[in-house]
């Protein structure tokens, strides 16, 4: 179930999608929407910093200036979050506040069910071509699972792809998902996929799991794929679309293997499949 759901916003058709992803699901839940704006400060300072020994006053001068277009630019972006829940009929909480944007929604959602940002991400008001620094803290403070949405989607999803290899992890991404989805009041269907050169090993892997999903009543069919995780798990995905990967951070606890293990990196590079990344 997901009754508050926080929102990361910024002047993006992704951070658009999302916020779009966001009111759908809170919808179908009577749940909340909290639309975080932040104006990012340590980013403004560091740009302000750049502008060199003796150019102290000008520099104060375009903090300034940069903090008031920045609270100026965000104002219109909680405007724009007011008419989109109320189009979806969905209770929103805009928040504007200043500071680093990754700590903020993380703290956001310390008390939220979900965090759902863009796969590219625009807080500096400066297009990020990668996923970016917001996206990586974000997963390693892991305050709750995260949807992470590109510009472009057809919705509604109605499809999931749960890659499962046997491991914890994959476990308690699997029923991370369920938690938050069992009780969804539309139809959704589950594609569980095993990346194993052993077919015959990976159908019985895939037996536990698999009653699981039955059990919370999902239409499920299960797939073995040979090759290497990364290429197939996209793969699958890009021929499924719409559809939403599920995935689980490292068991390895150090920085969760700087990105969460390849597959996660690789899908959050190519930046086109909505992700669902569990604690």
């Amino acid at each position: 179930m997901s009754k508050r759901i926080v929102v990361g916003l910024d002047p993006s058709e992704h951070s658009q999608m999302a916020l779009k992803v966001a009111c759908i699901r809170a919808a179908l839940f009577e749940g909340t929407v909290t639309g975080v704006a932040v104006v990012d400060v340590p980013g403004i300072d560091a740009a302000a910093r750049g502008a060199g020994v003796g150019a102290g006053h000008y520099a104060r001068r375009s903090r300034e200036r940069h903090i008031q277009e920045a609270r100026s630019k965000l104002s219109a972006l909680l405007e724009e979050l007011e008419r989109t829940c109320a189009e979806h009929g969905v209770a929103c909480e805009p928040v504007l506040r200043e500071g680093a944007p990754a700590e903020i929604i993380a703290e956001e959602a310390l008390a939220a069910d979900l965090i759902v940002i863009g796969t590219r991400t625009f807080f500096h008001f400066e297009t990020e071509h990668s996923h970016g620094d917001t996206i990586n803290h974000l997963l390693r403070a892991q305050a709750c699972p995260i949807m992470v949405i590109p510009k472009e989607l057809d919705l509604p999803i109605k499809r999931v792809i749960i890659p499962y290899d046997g491991t914890r992890k994959s476990a308690r991404s699997m029923r991370s998902f369920v938690d938050l989805t069992a009780n969804l009041p539309v139809a959704l269907d589950v594609l569980l996929l095993s990346v194993d050169e052993d077919t015959e090993e990976a159908m019985t892997d895939l037996e536990r799991p698999l009653k699981y999903l039955h059990a919370y009543g999902f239409d499920v069919e299960v797939k073995v794929v040979p090759g290497d995780a990364k290429e197939v798990i996209r793969d699958v995905a890009r021929v499924n679309m719409p559809t939403m990967v599920v995935l689980g951070a490292s068991e390895k606890s150090s920085i969760r293997v700087a990105l969460f293990g390849s597959v996660t990196k690789s899908l959050l590079e190519d930046g086109t499949i909505p992700l669902y990344v569990a604690a």
